[in-house]
């Protein structure tokens, strides 16, 4: 998908001869001797810059899975030899079942040296080690994540991007080759901090590059979904940063996929239970209307299909024809109609219990007090429309330089601490989050 945005950002920007398009077509004659793609040149400084920053990000990626062709050999070899799986039956037996397997190949030979027995804890601890830090940081707040967003006000902004550079500065490098929380990052917080401010500049270098490729990769992966289903323009999911609020420890993301997926029916008709009178009543006034020009103009083009063509409005050279209408009209339609729906009658309190039992992190003071506004604001942040979520992540963007080099630093003490006090070393797995073995009281990682 990186190379195709590469290509088509390209394309858009260097191929398409927009303005013999916009200027040049005026009608079917014109039209004719516009070329739609321009001569041969060399592209421009910023989209060269662009593309050579991506292609080499691509190249990494590519040397980086070339790096890891021998170790995945191994595993497939181990997968085939000694649990019996092969690639296709390792696609049709579930993730109980590999464990099951790796339990009792752990029993018969002992692959696992230093530990005597190995249980589906131990594995799971091994897979989430990272995303467990993750967890534990965004569920106890370590984080410095808030904030102060235009038209959303302050709210707490971890996306993707922001989540890559937590990855690249901490998790990634937390780890020796003994899998154990290295010692220079727990006595070095300054290299912390030096670390965060690198990224946050690296970051705001690269802004505008990382803002055109956000952009063009959410309109090539969400336009055709929008074509197909109009509705899904008004469509809600969750946030990055609830979902990082709803992970589990040790919970592996096909679990946690298929936990969250079976509470989005809950969560729509609870969002939709509750009446937005303002938006409801200016979106069925413009679905009335556009559906109105768009019954006319298409009404028309039964009657004399040229109508849509040549009928300009206003009349002149300038104008536009019915076709160009048609197309806005229906745009606008697709864009009103799913907030123009009624509220669906039924009982907030049980959609919300329904979600809870799925997303399993609600707040215990929203237990019977669903069918507030308050709560239901408060939810609508975790569960926002799809082109909201966009927004965040555009945002994200702008804000993350200013994180990495502001707010970071300045936690990067309390985040030290927070891995230094809840580092537990469990035997046969190396050090890990204490909050993923669920013990109450657990030994502390050896200095």
């Amino acid at each position: 998908m990186l190379l195709f945005t590469l290509v088509a950002s390209f394309c858009v920007a260097e191929v398409v001869n927009w303005h013999g398009l916009m200027h040049e077509c005026r009608d079917e004659h014109s039209c004719l001797q516009v070329d739609f793609v321009k001569p041969p040149q060399r592209p421009s400084f910023f989209m060269g810059l662009y593309l050579l920053i991506f292609s080499l990000y691509l190249a990494w990626q590519c040397l980086a899975l070339a790096a890891e062709v021998r170790f995945l050999v191994e595993i497939s070899t181990f997968f085939h030899k000694e649990l019996g799986l092969d690639d296709e039956r390792l696609q049709l037996v579930g993730w109980d079942e590999v464990v099951r397997r790796l339990v009792e190949h752990q029993r018969r030979s002992k692959f696992v040296i230093v530990k005597a027995t190995l249980s589906a804890h131990d594995v799971a601890l091994r897979v989430m080690r990272k995303e467990n830090w993750l967890v534990a940081l965004v569920s106890n707040d370590v984080l410095p994540l808030d904030v102060h967003l235009p038209l959303l006000g302050k709210r707490p902004l971890l996306t993707k991007t922001l989540e890559w550079n937590i990855y690249t500065i901490l998790l990634n490098s937390m780890y020796d080759g003994q899998l154990r929380i290295r010692r220079d990052l727990l006595a070095d917080t300054p290299g912390l901090k030096r670390r965060m401010v690198v990224a946050g500049l690296v970051n705001l270098a690269l802004l505008p590059f990382s803002v055109l490729f956000m952009a063009v990769f959410f309109f090539l992966r969400h336009a055709e979904e929008f074509h197909r289903h109009p509705g899904a323009i008004g469509a809600r999911s969750y946030t990055p940063h609830a979902l990082w609020l709803f992970r589990e420890y040790n919970e592996l993301p096909h679990v946690f996929d298929e936990r969250i997926n079976a509470s989005y029916e809950a969560a729509s008709k609870y969002v939709a239970a509750f009446p937005q009178r303002e938006l409801g009543i200016v979106a069925r006034l413009v679905t009335f209307v556009a559906g109105s020009f768009a019954a006319v103009a298409i009404a028309l083009s039964v009657l004399n299909q040229d109508v849509l063509i040549h009928c300009r409005i206003p009349a002149h050279e300038g104008g536009h024809n019915l076709l160009w209408y048609l197309a806005l009209f229906s745009t606008a339609l697709a864009l009103s109609r799913p907030f123009a729906q009624e509220p669906e009658p039924g009982a907030p309190e049980a959609y919300l219990r329904k979600v809870a039992s799925c997303v399993h992190s609600l707040p215990a003071s929203w237990q019977g007090c669903a069918h507030e506004r308050g709560v239901h604001r408060a939810f609508s942040r975790l569960f926002e429309y799809k082109l909201v979520v966009f927004f965040l992540e555009m945002c994200s963007c702008l804000a993350t330089p200013y994180t990495l080099c502001v707010a970071m630093p300045a936690a990067a003490d309390r985040i030290v601490d927070f891995v230094r006090r809840h580092t537990a070393y469990v035997e046969g797995i190396g050090d890990v989050c204490a909050c993923a073995t669920f013990e109450l009281q657990h030994p502390p990682a050896e200095a």
